[in-house]
């Protein structure tokens, strides 16, 4: 693909230039701050050594599951069902007794 040449202009790429020129001002006069020189004291900065991580020697091991939680869980919802299952039957017993009263 060949590349078009474009006709010669004397104002081309000022407008970018000039935008350009000031984005440099503006860096500079940030930048240039004295908040961001460097100081004298800098070089006297130290850290303190840090200590090396203490992990359990069976950290990456999986866990057995907890049977006394895992039981109490299902025992729990076992009931739930028993009184969904309760609430289910009252229901239909009222609604049958209902149907009957009003034939009655």
């Amino acid at each position: 693909m060949a590349l078009k040449a474009l006709p010669t202009r004397s104002t081309r790429g000022s407008r970018m230039t000039r935008l350009l020129g000031q984005d440099a001002e503006a860096d500079e006069a940030f930048w240039g701050q004295e908040a961001w020189q460097e100081e004298s004291s800098d070089d006297a900065y130290s850290t303190e050594e840090e200590e090396m991580d203490v992990v359990d020697a069976d950290f990456d091991a999986e866990e057995r599951p907890d049977e006394e939680i895992h039981d109490a869980e299902q025992e729990e919802n076992a009931s739930r069902r028993r009184n969904t299952a309760t609430v289910h039957h009252r229901m239909k017993t009222e609604k049958s007794d209902e149907s009957h009263d009003a034939f009655a």
